[in-house]
């Protein structure tokens, strides 16, 4: 047993959920422009290829495919394992026509929705890579087994000491029956869409300029953003009717517009 020093390891252990298509790929794929978050893994669980592939001009970031959660035990093993220079996961990666990079600074796990749903395939014993396949029915103790794996997954990541860590969710949504305001929240099963994001310092929901609320656009005019001037709103405010949290001493506004994690690095890790 021996103690780590961490005194200088400036990390970002980031959720991030919204709807298809709104930016979650193309904005984590922004580290790879930051040194401090650069080089990337990237973990694909169901994500949209097309997009994966556009946005990472780096043809050099390995992306691994997840079918099974069974294949983030190597790349677990390795990233707690320091990544040593000789691992069964260096030689999986290889066989695949990649290359890991000698020491990784990111994880981006693309597909927590899309995780939790191999989860549940794997508790009840479906088959989702049969279109045909029918779905058995979940039983009522399967539940648990199935918010305690998926949390553990979150945890697990998150918990990495010396790593940035990237989850995107898809967003959900309903409208509140006493106050008729809409209420957004990460596409989860039960406690889940709670426990997971929980476990990050930074949780962010991302809004297209077309989806946005009144609501939404006044946080950005209040930030000094103007109206019509963004693709899509990142917002890092706690309201009640979406779920978001900051858990950095930098000082990083409510919201942001068009943002990259450039970005978000210097305001949560200011230049002195």
């Amino acid at each position: 047993m021996k103690a780590k020093d961490l005194s200088n390891t400036r990390t970002i252990k980031m959720f991030v959920y919204a709807e298809p298509g709104a930016g979650k790929t193309t904005l984590f794929a922004t580290a790879i422009e930051c040194p401090d978050l650069a080089p990337l893994l990237w973990i694909d669980c169901g994500g949209n290829s097309e997009s994966v592939r556009s946005a990472l001009t780096s043809t050099k970031t390995p992306v691994i495919v997840i079918d099974s959660t069974k294949d983030l035990d190597s790349i677990y093993d390795w990233l707690r394992t320091d990544q040593p220079e000789k691992h069964p996961l260096r030689d999986e990666v290889a066989a695949l026509g990649m290359t890991l990079p000698p020491k990784v600074k990111t994880i981006v796990l693309d597909g927590m929705t899309e995780m939790q749903r191999l989860v549940i395939d794997e508790t009840v014993g479906a088959n989702s890579q049969r279109i045909s396949a029918a779905n058995p029915q979940m039983q009522i103790q399967q539940w648990g087994v199935v918010l305690n794996r998926t949390a553990k997954i979150a945890r697990l990541l998150y918990g990495l000491p010396d790593v940035s860590v990237f989850i995107s969710c898809l967003e959900d949504f309903h409208q509140d029956s006493l106050t008729q305001v809409m209420q957004f929240s990460p596409m989860l099963q039960g406690q889940s869409r709670t426990e997971v994001p929980a476990y990050s310092l930074l949780t962010t929901r991302i809004v297209r300029k077309n989806k946005a609320s009144t609501r939404d656009l006044k946080l950005a005019t209040d930030n000094g953003i103007k109206e019509g001037s963004f693709r899509a709103l990142y917002l890092f405010d706690s309201a009640d009717r979406a779920l978001a949290k900051i858990q950095y001493e930098g000082d990083i506004p409510s919201v942001l517009a068009d943002t990259s994690m450039t970005e978000i690095f210097n305001y949560l890790y200011p230049k002195k």
